[in-house]
């Protein structure tokens, strides 16, 4: 066949009965059922097959080797599987840090309860300190005051001038504050003498 042939098409110079018949011939082969060998298929096989891609598209993300439908057949990766056990592993370390924590705050809790409860000692506060015993000076003092008093609340009592009474009272009271002023300077001016009764350890 020549260039000019093949590019010559085959109803040129055909009659119209001629493409007719052509055209029958045709619709006869797509209408015509399967062959008497073939057997029927079933009903739900066309709904069940899996979905080819149209020649030059690319297959579905479903269709692709190693895709979601082949990673659901045939499981998680062991990388995956790996990840999971170690989320697991580290789940039940917490648990059981957590748990010994608890156990270690019960145990003091138990031992400082069981502390208290037998504890029996308190604070006994020591003796008070003895009273003082009155020195010399100091009486002399409290009989020379006591006598001013009475010499000047009663001045009738004694045969002389009550104004001498008087006097004398003032003055009996005023030696007997003298005395006592005079003792407690004495007994402050060297706290380290050792004479006191109150005499003890120095901070």
């Amino acid at each position: 066949m020549t260039a000019a042939g093949a590019g010559r098409d085959p109803l040129d110079g055909a009659s119209d009965e001629d493409v007719r018949l052509r055209f029958e011939a045709i619709v006869a082969q797509f209408s015509a059922g399967p062959p008497a060998g073939a057997a029927a298929a079933p009903a739900g096989a066309a709904l069940s097959a899996p979905p080819t891609a149209a020649p030059g598209l690319p297959p579905a993300p479903g269709d692709r080797p190693g895709g979601a439908a082949d990673r659901a057949g045939a499981g998680a990766s062991p990388e995956q599987d790996e990840r999971a056990a170690e989320r697991r592993r580290r789940r039940e370390l917490r648990k059981a840090i957590r748990a010994a924590e608890i156990a270690e705050f019960e145990a003091e809790r138990a031992a400082r309860a069981a502390a208290y409860a037998a504890d029996e000692e308190h604070y006994v506060p020591p003796d008070p300190p003895p009273l003082p015993r009155p020195r010399r000076r100091t009486v002399a003092a409290l009989l020379l005051m006591t006598a001013g008093i009475v010499l000047l609340a009663r001045p009738g009592w004694f045969a002389i001038a009550p104004d001498a009474v008087l006097v004398l009272g003032l003055v009996t009271v005023v030696c007997g504050v003298v005395l006592l002023v005079l003792g407690l300077r004495a007994h402050s001016a060297d706290p380290g003498d050792g004479t006191g009764w109150d005499d003890g350890a120095r901070v």
